[in-house]
């Protein structure tokens, strides 16, 4: 989560101040971290940002969406969203965020699913399994769209490639690992493009 407030309302490319929400304490520049699960800093932060960038992914499926859920070592209840920062009864976004707040959710082109080798652009349709990570992604869109309506907030989806974090990539996995032989059933055909998003 990102969290910024503009320096003036004629210079909207430039923020007074830039928040993000981080595991760790490692320092990122241009950036006032904080503790992810901070909700107090969190929820006194919230009303003066004018934009949020969601890059949490969804957690759970439509199944297991009344059951408890392990998050950061902690048992929490899940009551309906698979999105974690909707459905999180500390941050109280729906109570927090004021009406016009952009909020940017970065989802992921999975919820396009098998187009057996086709290219896939915005217009292309969803094909996503129902119990596949790109159904959770999809699902996760649907209730962003459908919180936006309700607290006013203003909405942009963003459907990325392949995301890999700090040290994670598929590089980082050869350098660790060296190169994995796949068996025939997983091994990727010959000539289909893929698309990743590397650090």
């Amino acid at each position: 989560r990102i969290a910024s407030t503009p320096l003036s309302n004629n210079n909207t490319s430039s923020f007074e101040r830039v928040y993000g929400t981080t595991r760790s304490n490692k320092d990122i520049a241009k950036v006032h971290t904080i503790q992810f699960d901070s909700y107090e800093d969190l929820r006194e932060i919230i009303p003066s940002c004018t934009h949020i960038l969601i890059t949490i992914p969804p957690i759970e499926s439509e199944e297991d969406a009344a059951n408890t859920t392990l998050i950061g070592g902690r048992p929490r209840n899940w009551n309906y969203f698979c999105d974690p920062v909707l459905n999180d009864p500390n941050l109280r976004l729906n109570e927090t965020a004021k009406p016009n707040t952009w909020i940017g959710y970065v989802s992921s082109t999975s919820v396009y699913g098998n187009h057996d080798g086709d290219w896939v652009n915005e217009d292309s349709d969803v094909k996503c399994d129902r119990t596949s990570k790109g159904a959770l992604y999809l699902r996760a869109e649907n209730e962003w769209m459908e919180a936006a309506k309700s607290c006013g907030w203003k909405v942009n989806v963003f459907r990325c490639a392949g995301l890999y974090g700090d040290g994670r990539s598929a590089l980082h996995t050869i350098r660790k690992r060296g190169i994995q032989h796949e068996n025939k059933s997983s091994a990727m055909k010959v000539g289909y493009p893929t698309s990743r998003i590397h650090e």
